[in-house]
């Protein structure tokens, strides 16, 4: 990680951050709507950044969290690319790192209480040890340790299934054979843009003829309604 000390322009970060934006773009449509939310104010922090590690540097902290993360998903011997030379492309496994990476990354900054506009003086405390990780994952102030940025990255799990709920989805689907498939086909009505992501379950009845599969519905709120109590010869449910 590039010294505080001084303005420092990272080579690394000026070759690599065009690519990560048109990986990014590349992988959007693909994305969901939280994943899309988590991620829309990386793209004009990264593009406006100057590719300096100096105290004010807006883009720094994330891009430091971001390479270790494609670093680590991406060996050295694995990569098409050489960071130092000039107009790197990716390939299509390396855009899918790049963009699961910027994803821990906003992960990671939500953990921290940090936004991707924080600047790199804030990040540099991790360095000098200010921040690391409790045994739950929370976030404690420990003075003089040795902290890194990966040492913050929770690895453990973020949800919990209640094991009740476990067992009942395990009654309903392991006994039907063939291809298991759930089904969300609406979100929050409340939302703004909810016309564009939802559609009622009679638009995709046509799949109950799909042969060989057996579909169940996750979908909750409202919605749900739609499916309770329905349920074809073919087995296609809705676990209420």
């Amino acid at each position: 990680m590039k010294s505080i000390v001084g303005d420092t322009l990272s080579v690394e970060a000026r070759n690599l951050v065009p690519a990560l934006i048109d990986a990014v773009v590349s992988n959007w449509s693909e994305l969901n709507y939280a994943t899309r939310q988590a991620l829309e104010d990386a793209y004009p922090v990264f593009s406006s950044w100057d590719y300096r590690f100096d105290r004010a540097s807006v883009g720094a902290g994330p891009f430091a969290f971001w390479i270790s993360r494609f670093y680590a998903l991406v060996p050295k011997e694995e990569r098409s690319f050489d960071p130092r030379s000039t107009g790197v492309t990716f390939t299509e496994r390396e855009k899918d790192a790049a963009t699961q990476a910027l994803i821990e990354t906003a992960d990671w900054l939500s953990q921290l209480g940090y936004a991707w506009t924080t600047p790199w003086e804030l990040f540099h405390r991790l360095r000098r040890g200010t921040i690391q990780t409790g045994s739950a994952g929370g976030l404690v102030f420990v003075a003089g340790s040795e902290a890194t940025l990966e040492d913050v990255a929770w690895r453990g799990p973020y949800v919990r299934p209640d094991a009740q709920r476990i067992a009942a989805w395990r009654a309903l689907v392991e006994p039907r054979a063939g291809l298991k498939v759930g089904l969300v086909w609406a979100g929050n009505p409340a939302n703004w843009g909810d016309r564009k992501r939802s559609l009622s379950l009679g638009v995709l009845a046509p799949l109950a003829r799909v042969p060989g599969a057996t579909f169940h519905s996750l979908q909750v709120g409202p919605a749900a309604a739609e499916a309770a109590g329905k349920k074809s010869a073919k087995g296609n449910s809705h676990p209420g």
